[in-house]
């Protein structure tokens, strides 16, 4: 009986080997594969990014050294979303496929002609790797497929972080001014010193209402690029700048615009006309002589 059972035991342990030869392996290879990056591309090699969906196409063009859209007036990218697409997106890995057949694909909008998002990293002429990007199955997640593999995986990203409609990829923060020396208005001019802001005529400033108007120059948000019809009726609108900003050396222009409850601005650098919102349109243009100076009361009636 004990020479039975150290039989049976005995050939258990080959069986064990034999299935630990035959399948050790193909789990290596699995687990190889679970460590492999969504997308396997060098940053510094890229030249250009495709985003599109069903419906609307971006293209992002290094140029120089900077990243702009050559589809939409070469405005400059915004560089956080695009560290999403060039840095984020290489970086993650795939982990195990949840799916590999094409009615898969299908329903989770990441085949060839059903899908959310297709990017595209380009170098030179050559696309270097296409990504598709469909639906989510939890919270910042989203399904993914290379164009190279019909295996399908859950990722750790947000389809929203990269957008196809072009208006959305500017840098938003363009207009924004850093370091002013002189702001001039319709009947005001500020000059910065090293003790503050004085006025060019020895006017005590009104501290907070110049700081409001300081910070408005400094977080100007240009929320879109208005649409041609709406850029020719303001080109044609007549009206000295509604202040005038001096930074390192350079003088920019700027002018405001309303039209009914919309907000527009121009910078005299950038031929684009673009939307401000309601906030930031009223930290510049109600700024004036009565609000950015001490009150000043005459000598014969001091007490």
């Amino acid at each position: 009986m004990n020479r039975s059972i150290k039989l049976l035991a005995a050939l258990l342990v080959v069986q064990l080997l034999i299935a630990s030869w035959i399948f050790w392996p193909q789990q290596q290879t699995l687990q190889n594969d679970a460590q492999t990056a969504v997308v396997t591309v060098e940053p510094e090699s890229i030249q250009r990014l495709i985003i599109s969906d069903l419906a609307n196409s971006t293209v992002i063009q290094r140029r120089d050294g900077d990243w702009v859209l050559p589809e939409y007036h070469y405005l400059p990218a915004a560089e956080d979303k695009l560290s999403a697409l060039l840095q984020q997106l290489p970086s993650l890995q795939q982990g195990w496929p949840v799916a590999q057949t094409e009615a898969a694909a299908l329903r989770f909008e990441v085949a060839t002609t059903n899908y959310q998002r297709k990017l595209e990293w380009v170098s030179g002429d050559e696309v270097v790797a296409t990504l598709y990007l469909g639906t989510s199955p939890g919270f910042r997640k989203v399904h993914a497929r290379r164009a190279d593999s019909n295996d399908i995986y859950a990722i750790t990203f947000n389809a929203f972080d990269a957008p196809a409609q072009q208006g959305q990829w500017f840098d938003q923060t363009l207009l924004q001014l850093n370091d002013i020396e002189r702001v001039e208005g319709l009947d005001y001019a500020l000059e910065r010193s090293a003790t503050g802001w004085q006025s060019n005529t020895g006017r005590e400033a009104n501290v907070d209402a110049v700081d409001e108007l300081i910070n408005g120059l400094e977080n100007l948000i240009a929320s879109g690029v208005v649409s041609q019809e709406t850029a020719t009726i303001l080109h044609e609108t007549t009206a000295p700048p509604t202040l005038v900003a001096q930074t390192g050396g350079e003088r920019y222009e700027i002018r405001l615009f309303q039209i009914d409850e919309t907000y527009y601005i121009k910078r005299s650098d950038i031929d684009i006309y673009f939307n401000l919102s309601a906030l930031d349109f009223d930290r510049l243009n109600t700024a004036n002589a009565d609000n950015l100076f001490a009150k000043t009361v005459p000598d014969d009636q001091s007490l």
